[in-house]
């Protein structure tokens, strides 16, 4: 009998699936709660933990484990077990987390424990329909919450430089990347209800706080990844006219670029423009350094790796993170984990573009993932990016859950034939 290959995937139990969803994806509010950071964590942790249980409680379908399962099972484990031999048997330096604990509860509260929660969920896109509004209430609130933060002090004479934060637990890059999806939200939410003028003005309303929220936050890599999923966008709805006249105006533009820097960080004091152009003359943010430390423990062990963490005392970034997974999975994994954590991402690539063409509601989990993975290259570490993970599990578990739907067919197709032919 064949089986789909979550945990629960067609069932009665819409509420406790909806709040998993909506928890998990909505990750980074937990920085919006008026508590001590650790607090809300640990709160946040047991709420999933508890909706974990009753999900599991309420199951009525046999986990299948898929093939590719195996491939997520070896890197967690691996990753896992460096954890365990540099924190706990060599006691490596470090500064990313005070506690050497925390990253263990990170790591498996957070990463590995979602990871096997969204795996359990199934039917994705009716999860997205279902929820979209609500996600977007949320996300809303807490872009405007970070607007009155920074209003307000500005207006008590607060310096906050050009860059803002979200709030005291989220920093600019968060801030971001939470614009961000607020702008992925409100699209997707455009694209999947009525094209009324209100809606449509709703909508613009939605947008436009994204967007003033991303240029306050004055992040690169947030605006590197908007720029990917507006590439992504443009060739999945086939606007070749808009291609060619963006790739025209940027082409226009460049003889003026510094002249059009000028007057927006002179009189409007946008420095989003300013930032890019100061990366491209080679303003790395030290990234150059902490590459360069990277690619330098590699090669001291690079079948088994060194360290998840850098190691060179004389370094500005001794005992913290390289700013790029992949040369952290080498890092951390060796040879062979390096390799398997990439081909998780080759294959949670393809199968973000094999579920938006299946359903236009997944454009979601795709935007969601694309920016997750344009942040993978030039900042955090994979071992506290639990939205990381979270986007690569919902694309994962659609993708899987996506077949299963396309195999069934198939076979009821193929028995409706044979029942014919008889």
């Amino acid at each position: 009998m064949h089986r789909s290959p979550m945990l629960c995937g067609a069932n009665n139990h819409k509420t406790i699936n909806d709040l998993v969803f909506i928890s998990l994806f909505s990750f980074q509010l937990v920085t919006y709660i008026p508590l001590p950071l650790n607090l809300s964590t640990i709160i946040y942790i047991g709420f999933i933990i508890v909706l974990g249980i009753c999900n599991i409680r309420a199951c009525n379908l046999k986990f299948k484990v898929h093939r590719l399962d195996n491939l997520f099972a070896a890197v967690f484990f691996i990753l896992l077990a460096r954890l365990i031999y540099d924190l706990l048997i060599v006691q490596t330096y470090h500064n990313i987390f005070v506690n050497r604990i925390t990253y263990f509860v990170y790591f498996i509260s957070l990463t590995i424990f979602p990871f096997v929660l969204i795996r359990s969920l199934g039917a994705y896109k009716d999860l997205i329909k279902r929820n979209i509004s609500v996600l977007l209430i949320l996300h809303t609130t807490a872009l405007l919450l970070s607007l009155y933060y920074n209003i307000n002090h500005m207006l008590a004479g607060v310096s906050l430089g050009f860059r803002f934060s979200a709030n005291i637990n989220l920093d600019t890059i968060g801030y971001g990347y939470l614009s961000l999806t607020q702008i992925s939200l409100s699209l997707t939410y455009y694209w999947l209800s009525n094209k009324r003028l209100l809606n449509c003005l709703y909508v613009f309303i939605l947008l436009l706080l994204g967007t003033v929220s991303l240029i306050m936050a004055n992040s690169r890599s947030p605006i590197g990844a908007l720029i990917v999923i507006v590439i992504f966008l443009l060739f999945y709805f086939k606007k070749k006219v808009i291609i060619i006249l963006s790739i025209s105006v940027v082409i226009i533009s460049l003889p003026f670029i510094y002249r059009i820097d000028k007057i927006l960080t002179d009189e409007y004091r946008i420095y989003t423009l300013n930032r890019i152009l100061n990366a491209v003359e080679g303003d790395s943010s030290n990234r150059d350094i902490l590459f360069k430390d990277g690619v330098k423990m590699i090669e001291e062990n690079p079948l088994f790796g060194k360290s998840f963490v850098l190691q060179d005392p004389h370094s500005i970034g001794y005992g913290g993170y390289v700013h790029n997974f992949f040369l952290e999975a080498f890092m951390s994994a060796g040879f062979f984990g390096g390799i398997l954590f990439l081909l998780i991402n080759v294959c949670v690539l393809y199968a973000s573009f094999y579920i938006s063409y299946k359903d236009k509601s997944y454009l979601l989990f795709t935007m969601y993932f694309l920016q997750h993975f344009v942040l993978s290259f030039i900042s955090r570490s994979m071992y506290n990016m639990p939205s990381y993970w979270i986007s690569i599990a919902f694309v994962y578990s659609a993708y899987l859950y996506e077949r299963y739907l396309h195999s069934s067919k198939l076979i009821i197709r193929e028995n409706e034939r044979c029942f014919t032919d008889i």
